[in-house]
């Protein structure tokens, strides 16, 4: 999905305010594979310290 623009480059928007979006078609669509995981899951891992 893309954003639809006016002749100004900015976004258009419907009655609600939110931007109108239309469906665009990849020339060459990527299929990519990716590992996730969560930090908290490692044994032995201490806690991840948040800076101020």
């Amino acid at each position: 999905m893309q954003t639809i623009k006016d002749e100004n480059g900015k976004p258009r928007l419907d009655h609600n305010g939110k931007e109108i979006l239309e469906k665009v078609r990849l020339e060459r669509p990527k299929v990519i594979n990716s590992v996730v995981f969560n930090a908290e899951q490692i044994d032995g891992l201490p806690p991840l310290q948040k800076n101020q």
